[in-house]
């Protein structure tokens, strides 16, 4: 008679969302760092993925004008400045619109674009010399 080979139970300490039980593939995330996945879209799901990409660049500006709003004479001015540069990158640099190829090009969610682009700045800036 063959015996089952039973698996020992895995518990994991978690916060608990909802009453009930999950079936379905686990990730793991290690480290402090943001993890991004990619996902390969199907053509058709292309342009909707740059229409919510441009709608979170969209809320991101408004985000953004709203922190640099000058109303008074303020001691944390530098903050101030630190998004209105912020701001300026998303409106006035080639970032947008490089990420937006890439989400065209590659088939790829927004969020692995924007990482993909992320990568190819901060690949260039190390390369730079002070």
């Amino acid at each position: 008679m063959d015996q089952a080979v039973i698996k020992p139970e895995r518990r994991l300490p978690a916060l608990a969302v909802s009453r009930g039980i999950g079936i379905g593939r686990v990730v793991f995330l290690h480290g402090e760092r943001r993890h991004f996945f990619r996902i390969d879209l199907d053509p058709s799901h292309v342009e909707p993925e740059l229409k919510r990409f441009s709608s979170a660049v969209d809320e991101s500006i408004k985000q953004l004008r709203k922190l640099t709003v000058d109303t008074a004479p303020d001691p944390n001015q530098s903050v101030s400045d630190i998004f209105g540069v912020h701001l300026l990158i998303v409106e006035e640099s080639s970032l947008i619109d490089k990420i937006s190829a890439v989400i065209r090009d590659q088939k790829v969610n927004a969020e692995w674009a924007l990482k993909m682009v992320s990568d190819q700045y901060l690949e260039k800036q190390i390369l730079t010399a002070d």
